[in-house]
């Protein structure tokens, strides 16, 4: 929650409930004695409150610590993806030649035969390097089927006579 959404008193405004702004580190310190092997009734002695309210500050700052590692490895993958996709436009834009024999190519002219295949090989891979963007941040759309018609059942093996 940002400093602009938080009340002028200290709290933090949550439906039915208000939440003091130093929850954040009081919920880390539950979840560093959780990490020195403590019990949650140990916690909540020490902390001086109980037992499930010390199992809820330590699963709220466990809940934290796996957004800011998600965020942090989606962010590592996102500047990966935009390594790969310079990368790849710094070989789409240069100027490649058809070689054979290890000698440059040229036509009638004497001018070398330039080649699309490396420009194209790049392309395609911005092409799946956006996909796998695309997917990181969740921006395809599911794919939606339709289906036009009816359904119809046939019971086989039935005598409705003997239904009483």
């Amino acid at each position: 929650m940002t400093d602009e959404a938080r009340e002028p008193d200290g709290y933090a405004e949550k439906p039915g409930r208000k939440r003091p702004l130093d929850q954040d580190l009081i919920d880390a310190q539950a979840l560093e004695l959780r990490n020195k092997r403590y019990t949650t009734r140990q916690i909540a002695k020490i902390m001086g409150c109980a037992p499930s309210t010390a199992h809820d500050r330590v699963k709220r700052a466990l809940k934290s610590v796996l957004v800011e590692a998600t965020d942090t490895a989606r962010q590592l993958e996102r500047d990966r993806l935009d390594e790969l996709w310079q990368r790849a436009e710094e070989i789409a834009t240069r100027e490649h030649y058809v070689t054979a024999h290890g000698k440059v190519v040229l036509d009638s002219e004497g001018n070398p035969v330039i080649d699309d295949g490396p420009v194209l090989a790049a392309r395609r891979e911005q092409r799946l390097l956006a996909e796998s963007y695309r997917k990181l941040e969740g921006l395809d759309q599911p794919t939606k089927v339709e289906q036009n018609g009816t359904l119809e059942y046939k019971v086989s093996g039935f005598d409705p006579s003997n239904l009483v």
